[in-house]
């Protein structure tokens, strides 16, 4: 039997199939922060019963038992504060749909999904208002979704999920639709093939205290969840923009040499990396001389990477050239040594030319969901500069322009940040091990970009916030690359 189940609205229809998966999928916390007030609590089981679903033990919570419902709540406890039998109501809705197949229609920004007819899924959910950039921001998305929101510029279309598999296709005509249907047909729809890689960029971990332990520990929880649906038939590519290290001492370049090794196995990665301010701080001071020499030479390595089997040309900054450590540098000769070295590459327009480096190119600036004015910590009783950026911004946005370049990877002020400029995309990381506040939390963030090898194009990036303090609280702002051509 299938269910064709049709939203109006675009957040409050999202909102209920959202916190709907993740209640039966278990993410206990995920589904108690979704119902913050008791009108979002009766919207929910409002919602449940538009689209016939029964949890007679929700129906059981009045205003007053909801009252003392704290968000971040598990089930368990919920079910004892309000003396319900939720838990075991919960347990009997998921056993019901636990090997459910799920089809779940989603616009595109600013298109319509078509009114397409499937069979052979057992509930299908449907968007019908076109979504906006600005709605690209999701709080607790329920597992599977992920696989949607990597594919985000290929909506509208389906992502036809399950407890244990999702997979997305765009469903911008009736063969589209003809092909998925044959696919479900054959029960094949979980087998998709495609011609996207993926990118882990992360930044500033500043390892060395011990802390930093239980931040990397969860990075690796976060990063395994989003494993399951970053896959690709190439190797994954991990992408680190600088303080890797808190300082550059023996014990932490150990540390940090033992992360990367543990990040290539886990997640069967090639790893880059560039150096930042504190891999070059050494009480207060930069590294100068042979010192400063032995440990670019020992962590940075080339200036240039080919990615062959994607045909992507990394080029590492060293953005510590001119000595500002809290600003950046690059220098001129730096520059001209890597146009010398891009010479040497045949067929060079046959690649996509990937900048990393340390310092933020341009200013940056929070997301809208963070509340209070973040700060820098200080540094070895040193204040890093707040606000003014690369000291020789202008010069380097040019070289970019002239060089082609539409893709520059930094991190250094530990706020996420995405920006179009003049057709070159600046992609800020956040730490990710922590250090972004708002008024509630403290995040720790990474980005993860889709890359299509056969386009030669990045398509979709998306920026991770997880909360160090509220177990499962993650939001995932997305955002489109290329939708301009």
């Amino acid at each position: 039997m299938v269910f064709f189940l049709k939203g109006s609205t675009i957040m409050d229809e999202f909102s209920g199939i959202n916190a709907f998966f993740n209640m039966i999928y278990h993410h206990d916390r995920a589904f108690s922060r979704a119902l913050l007030d008791y009108q979002s609590f009766n919207d929910y089981r409002q919602w449940l019963r538009n689209h016939h679903i029964e949890i007679r033990e929700l129906d059981m919570i009045d205003e007053y038992s909801f009252s003392m419902i704290r968000p971040g709540m598990t089930i368990k406890d919920i079910s004892m504060l309000t003396h319900t039998n939720l838990q075991e109501g919960l347990q009997r809705v998921r056993s019901f749909f636990k090997d459910k197949i799920f089809l779940f229609l989603i616009p595109g920004i600013n298109k319509e999904i078509k009114d397409y007819s499937f069979t052979g899924v057992d509930y299908i959910f449907t968007i019908s208002k076109p979504f906006k950039q600005e709605d690209l921001s999701f709080l607790d998305p329920f597992p599977g979704l992920l696989e949607a929101l990597f594919y985000a510029d290929e909506w509208p279309g389906g992502l036809i999920f399950n407890s244990q598999h999702a997979a997305f296709y765009p469903l911008h005509s009736i063969s589209q639709a003809k092909a998925l249907q044959k696919r479900i047909d054959e029960k094949t729809m979980f087998n998709k093939e495609g011609h996207s890689s993926f990118i882990y960029h992360l930044s500033d971990l500043h390892l060395g205290p011990k802390k930093k332990l239980k931040a990397v520990s969860n990075l690796l929880d976060s990063l395994d969840e989003c494993d399951q649906y970053a896959q690709s038939s190439h190797q994954k590519q991990v992408f680190i923009t600088g303080d890797l290290m808190n300082s550059p001492n023996t014990k932490n370049m150990y540390q940090a040499n033992g992360f990367m090794t543990m990040i290539r196995k886990r997640y069967k990665a090639d790893i880059t990396f560039v150096l930042g301010n504190h891999d070059m701080i050494v009480k207060g001071l930069s590294i100068g001389g042979r010192q400063r020499t032995k440990v670019i030479a020992y962590l940075l390595g080339e200036k240039i990477k080919v990615i062959e089997k994607d045909k992507i040309v990394l080029v590492k900054i060293d953005s510590n050239a001119g000595g500002n450590l809290a600003r950046g540098m690059i220098t001129r000769r730096q520059l001209d040594q890597i146009d010398s070295e891009l010479a040497g590459i045949e067929n060079l327009e046959d690649y996509t030319i990937v900048v990393l480096l340390h310092h933020h190119v341009f200013k940056v600036s929070k997301s809208d969901f963070l509340k209070i004015q973040w700060r820098e910590k200080s540094i070895f009783g040193t204040i890093l500069d707040k606000s003014k950026a690369l000291v020789d911004a202008e010069m380097f946005a040019t070289w970019l322009q002239q060089r082609h370049i539409k893709y520059v990877l930094h991190g250094h002020k530990h706020v996420p940040y995405f920006m179009n400029k003049k057709g070159t995309y600046y992609i800020s990381a956040g730490s990710a091990t922590g250090g972004l506040k708002e008024s509630e939390s403290h995040y720790y963030s990474y980005n993860v970009l889709r890359y299509d090898y056969m386009d030669k194009k990045m398509k979709t990036c998306l920026i991770f916030y997880d909360d160090k303090k509220k177990a499962e609280r993650q939001r995932v702002e997305v955002y489109l690359m290329e939708e301009d051509e």
